[in-house]
C-alpha cells in the first residue's frame, strides 16, 4: 500500500511535469499549459485542478516548475481537499524520457487539507479484497514506466491538515508541521527530520510531536531500518500534561515483522507521575499481529515521593491488541512518614484491548511481610475492578508515629493530617472506577494491641466508598461493621464491639485503664471532611455500651459507705489502688457539636447503685459530669447517695467525693423518713 501511494503521487508529479514539457514543446505558453495539466488531472483522477497566479516554468535541460497558490478538490467534487501557497520541483528531461526520474529537491510550502483516515482505510481494504486478475489491470501504467526514481530531498514546510475518522464526529488539527529529508529513491539511505503540532477542540487536546532518524529503506520489498531514532511527544488536555521520549539505535522493518532494539522510554506528567524505561528487544511477527518485548527494566516515579523499578518479558497483539507478561518482577520504593520503604513484588499482568480487560496477579513482601494481589479489570474509560488482596501482617506503629508529637489524645495525627490534606483534593477519584475486592489481613499491630483476622470488602461504585462486612477479632472480642466516604468528604461509621476485654485494650493504646471489663458496644456515627479537626466538629450519631464484670479503679465505693455510716468525713481518703466492682455499666452517648454527651450512666455493685450523666470534649479531651451513687449504709438496706464529681481530661480523669453531703443526706433522710428513730435515740438522751 506504501509502494502505491507514493508511486502514484510521482506518477501525478511525472503527469504535470510530463504535460508540461509536451505542452510547452508544442505550445510555450503558460496559460496553455496550465490548462492542459487541468485537463489531464480531471481525466485522470477526476478533481479539479485550480492555479492562483502563473506557473513559472524552465524546460532545458530540467524542467523547472514554480507553482503558484495552488488547490486540488475532493474527488468528484469541486471544494478543495488540499491547498499550498507554492511549490517548485526540477526534474531532468533527458533521463525522464527513458523512465528515470531525476528530482531536484522538491520544496513545498504552506500545504493545507483535509484527511479521512476512516475513508482511506475503507479503501485499502477494498483493494485488499479486489481479485487478483484486477489488481493486475488495475496496475498503472506509470508504476510499469517508472525504472528508477531519485530525488536530491523534500522539503515541506507550515503544512496544516484536518484530520476526522479517528474517533467518531471528533476533528484533529496538525499545524506547524515540518518535514526534510535527505536525497530520496526507491532505495537508499537518508535522513528524516519532522515535527508538528496537534489538538481536538472539543477535548480541550493539544501537543506536539518532533521525531529525528536515519532511514534506509527499499520501496520494492517495503523494508525499512531506523537508525538513532529520537521521538518527543508532548500532549496537553485541560490541567494534565504528559511528556513522553523514546530512543533506540535500531528499528528494523523487514517482511512485515518490526524488531527494535536497546530502546529507552521516559515518561513525565504534570501531576507528578515519572516514569524510566528500557527493553533489550521487542518484536512483532507475523505480519504485526504478535509481538513480544524482552528484557523490559525501568523505575517509575510519583511526586518524588513513591517509586518502582520494574523488570520482565511481555507478549501480545495488534490486530487485535493483547498484552501479557510471563514474567514480571520489580519494586516499589516510596516514603511514608521520611522512611523510605522498598516493596518487592513479581507475578503477571495481561491486557485484552478489545475486550477492554486486564487482569493482574502479584506476590510481593512489605515490611517483610509478604502479600498477594489478584485483580481483574473491566472497561477501561470507567473500569471495573474485582479481585482479592491479602497480607500477612502489619505493624503501623513506625508509619504513624516514627517521631513523636503527641496531642492529648497520645497518638501524633500529624502524619495522617497530612497524608488525608494531600488526597483531599484527589476525592474525585472515586468517581472514575467501580470496584468489589476483598481484603484479608491476617494481623495488624499498634503500639502494644493486635487485631487478627481482619476481613472486609472494598466496594467502589458511583462516587462513594464502602468498607463492608468489616470482621475482626480484638482482644478476646470482635468487631464488626462498615465504614463509607463519597466524593464529597461525607463518612459514616457503623460498627459493633462484642466481648472485647476493654484492659487489654486500653493497656494496648498506652492509655488509662481506670475502667476495665468486657465490652459490648455499638456506634453509628456520620461526618463531613477528612481532617482531624474537621471530624471532631463534624461528627454526629449515638453510642451505646455496656460494659460487663466492670471495674472502676481509682475510687473505692466500699470506703465511701464505711465513712458514711461512721459519719467521719476526715477518714475517708482516696487510695490509687482503690476499686470498685460492678456486675454491668450501661452507657448510651451522643455526639454532636464536638461533643460526646453520655446522656445514661447506670451500674449496679454489691455497695452501690450509680446512675449519671457526662460529657467529653472531643477537640480538647476535657470531663465533666457528675455521678451519684446510693450506698448501703446499714444492715436493713438504707441506701443514700453520694454525689461524686468528674473533672480533668479522658487521660487524666478527677474523682471529686463529697461525704459530708453524703452524711447530711443521710441524717436529712432519717428525719423524713424515719422520725420514729430519732424520737427514740431523744429519749434515750433525756432520760440520761
Amino acid at each position: 500500500m506504501l509502494r502505491k501511494i507514493i508511486i502514484g503521487i510521482v506518477a501525478l508529479v511525472v503527469i504535470v511535469v510530463g504535460g508540461l514539457w509536451a505542452a510547452a514543446t508544442f505550445f510555450l505558453d503558460s496559460a496553455t499549459i496550465a490548462q492542459q495539466v487541468k485537463k489531464e488531472v480531471a481525466s485522470r483522477y477526476n478533481r479539479d485542478l485550480v492555479f492562483n497566479g502563473e506557473l513559472r516554468t524552465n524546460f532545458f535541460p530540467k524542467i523547472q516548475i514554480v507553482l503558484p497558490e495552488t488547490s486540488l478538490s475532493f474527488e468528484g467534487r469541486k471544494d478543495p481537499q488540499f491547498m499550498l501557497e507554492n511549490a517548485s520541483v526540477g526534474v531532468a528531461v533527458i533521463p525522464l524520457l527513458s523512465g528515470n526520474i531525476q528530482f531536484d529537491e522538491v520544496i513545498i510550502n504552506g500545504l493545507r487539507g483535509s484527511v479521512n483516515v476512516k475513508r482511506i482505510a475503507q479503501k485499502t481494504n477494498e483493494s485488499k479484497t479486489q481479485p487478483t486478475a484486477k489488481v493486475a489491470e488495475d496496475k498503472t501504467a506509470e508504476e510499469s514506466f517508472i525504472k528508477t526514481l531519485e530525488v536530491a530531498g523534500v522539503e515541506v514546510t507550515n503544512a496544516a491538515f484536518n484530520v476526522y475518522g479517528v474517533q467518531g464526529d471528533k476533528v484533529y488539527t496538525i499545524s506547524g508541521m515540518n518535514l526534510k529529508t535527505g536525497a530520496l529513491g526507491l532505495k537508499g539511505t537518508t535522513p528524516i527530520s519532522f515535527n508538528a503540532n496537534f489538538s481536538e477542540k472539543t477535548q480541550s487536546v493539544s501537543g506536539s510531536l518532533s521525531v529525528s532518524t536515519t532511514a534506509a529503506y527499499d520501496l520494492e520489498s517495503l523494508d525499512v531500518q531506523l537508525s538513532d531514532l529520537k521521538t518527543t511527544l508532548k500532549y496537553n488536555q485541560n490541567k494534565d500534561s504528559v511528556q513522553a521520549s523514546l530512543e533506540t539505535p535500531s528499528v528494523k522493518y523487514v517482511k512485515s515483522d518490526v524488531e527494535i532494539n536497546n530502546a529507552k522510554a521516559s515518561l513525565s506528567m504534570g501531576s507528578g507521575l515519572s516514569a524510566q524505561l528500557s527493553a533489550k528487544q521487542l518484536t512483532t511477527q507475523a505480519a504485526m499481529k504478535d509481538w513480544m518485548v524482552e528484557g523490559v527494566s525501568g523505575s517509575v516515579n510519583l511526586d518524588k515521593v513513591t517509586s518502582a523499578s520494574v523488570s520482565g518479558n511481555f507478549s501480545g497483539g495488534i490486530e487485535v491488541p493483547s498484552v501479557k507478561s510471563d514474567r514480571l518482577t520489580g519494586a516499589i520504593q516510596t516514603k511514608i512518614n521520611n522512611m523510605v520503604v522498598s516493596i518487592p513484588f513479581n507475578g503477571m499482568i495481561s491486557v485484552q484491548v478489545p475486550q477492554e480487560s486486564a487482569s493482574v496477579s502479584l506476590n510481593g513482601e512489605f515490611d517483610k511481610e509478604m502479600f498477594s494481589v489478584n485483580a481483574n479489570v473491566k472497561g477501561f474509560s470507567k473500569p471495573t475492578v474485582t479481585g482479592q488482596v491479602q497480607l500477612n501482617a502489619l505493624t503501623v506503629d513506625k508509619w504513624i508515629a516514627a517521631t513523636p508529637a503527641k496531642t492529648a489524645s497520645g497518638i501524633d495525627w500529624s502524619p495522617v493530617r497530612e497524608a488525608i490534606a494531600q488526597k483531599v483534593e484527589r476525592l474525585t477519584a472515586l468517581d472514575a472506577a467501580n470496584t468489589n475486592i476483598s481484603v484479608k489481613l491476617n494481623k495488624l499491630k499498634y503500639q502494644k494491641l493486635s487485631v487478627n483476622n481482619i476481613g472486609t470488602t472494598v466496594k467502589l461504585q458511583n462516587g462513594t466508598l464502602g468498607l463492608n462486612n468489616i470482621s475482626a477479632q480484638i482482644c478476646g472480642g470482635t468487631i464488626a461493621g462498615h465504614l463509607s466516604l463519597t466524593a464529597l468528604q461525607q463518612w459514616g461509621v457503623d460498627l459493633t464491639a462484642s466481648k472485647v476485654d476493654s484492659r487489654c485494650l486500653l493497656e494496648g493504646l498506652s492509655m488509662p485503664d481506670q475502667l476495665t471489663g468486657s465490652i459490648r458496644a455499638s456506634m453509628k456515627i456520620a461526618g463531613t471532611g477528612l481532617d482531624e479537626t474537621a471530624i471532631k466538629k463534624t461528627a454526629k450519631g449515638s453510642m451505646s455500651a455496656q460494659i460487663d464484670r466492670a471495674v472502676l479503679r481509682g475510687v473505692s465505693l466500699e470506703k465511701v459507705a464505711s465513712a458514711v455510716r461512721a459519719k467521719n468525713p476526715a477518714g475517708f481518703v482516696i487510695s490509687p489502688n482503690d476499686s470498685t466492682q460492678f456486675s454491668a455499666l450501661n452507657a448510651t452517648a451522643s455526639i454532636g457539636n464536638g461533643t460526646l454527651s453520655v446522656t445514661s450512666l447506670n451500674g449496679k455493685s454489691s455497695v452501690a447503685e450509680v446512675s449519671g450523666r457526662m460529657q467529653i470534649g472531643l477537640i480538647n479531651s476535657s470531663l465533666s459530669g457528675q455521678v451519684s451513687a446510693k450506698l448501703a449504709t446499714s444492715a436493713d438496706g438504707r441506701r443514700v447517695t453520694v454525689p461524686i464529681a468528674l473533672s480533668g481530661t479522658v487521660q487524666e480523669p478527677k474523682y471529686g467525693v463529697d461525704i459530708a453531703a453524703a452524711i447530711v443526706s443521710n441524717v436529712e433522710n432519717i428525719i423524713k423518713n424515719e422520725p420514729e428513730k430519732l424520737i427514740e435515740g431523744l429519749g434515750r438522751l433525756l432520760r440520761r
